[in-house]
């Protein structure tokens, strides 16, 4: 019962009062509060999560990313953490793309109002088109940046390859010259959803260079794909693992983040 309290509130008087204090009347008329000011108050809000689910976070090779450019920032995802963690530390106003199936959830229906985010609705390839051009539009009237998980779906292959990235996702900065920021994460799937126990939980974040995009939207994909699937492996191995069966009787990785860690059962 004890423990129940502390977690309200650590995590949910916490939540409700940036919910209720700022979330929803940026929500309502997100036009009338600058991106710079919304992306502040989202860090601020992104980074007290991380601080009370007690998560390091290691930044690397962030880009000298300018204020008055536009990216296309493309990430692997394996938690529902990867958002809040980019939040946290990009230090450009971004929106996002999320499943239409999240617009049932109040709190990330609103946080997509906040940032002005776009629900894809998978496997129908009408709606994808249109918010595809949506983004596009975007992109070429450099209104804002854009966050995008290629992948299409969280990897839940914690000890193997990253999913391949769509070729459709690079449509846009294609079509409109973006330049495009990688970032690959490793860590986050620790926290959520595999919920390994430890008194403090490490995730990295390292980007890749820059680069403009070129050739077709299968070769872009393919290009940085690949360079993000070197980078995974790169710190999964620098990470360290040790080997769980979960309720299902699959073997998954799990982090040997330090000697005091112990898996949930």
């Amino acid at each position: 019962m004890i423990k129940y309290i502390i977690w309200i509130v650590k995590v949910a008087i916490p939540l409700m009062w940036g919910y209720f204090t700022w979330m929803r009347p940026y929500a309502r008329r997100p036009d009338k509060y600058p991106p710079e000011l919304r992306m502040a108050k989202g860090q601020k809000l992104a980074r007290r999560v991380l601080r009370i689910l007690k998560v390091d976070v290691e930044i690397r090779n962030m880009p000298d990313f300018k204020r008055d450019e536009i990216y296309y920032i493309v990430s692997n995802h394996t938690s529902v953490l990867d958002l809040v963690v980019l939040l946290a530390y990009l230090p450009i106003p971004v929106s996002f793309l999320s499943k239409v199936e999240n617009k049932k959830i109040p709190f990330v229906r609103t946080l997509m109002r906040v940032y002005k985010g776009l629900y894809l609705e998978r496997n129908n390839l009408r709606q994808e088109i249109k918010v595809m051009q949506m983004t596009r539009d975007s992109l070429a009237n450099k209104e804002v940046s854009w966050l995008i998980f290629p992948e299409g779906t969280r990897s839940k292959e914690y000890h193997g390859n990253l999913l391949d990235y769509k070729a459709g996702a690079f449509k846009a900065p294609l079509a409109t010259n973006t330049t495009i920021a990688p970032v690959v994460m490793w860590g986050n799937q620790m926290v959520l959803p595999l919920r390994t126990r430890a008194r403090r939980y490490k995730v990295i974040v390292e980007f890749l260079p820059l680069l403009k995009p070129e050739g077709t939207t299968l070769e872009l994909a393919n290009k940085i794909y690949e360079a993000s699937n070197a980078t995974a492996s790169k710190l999964r191995e620098e990470y360290g693992s040790v080997q769980k069966i979960n309720k299902y009787g699959r073997k998954i990785m799990t982090p040997q983040l330090s000697e005091n860690i112990k898996t949930s059962k």
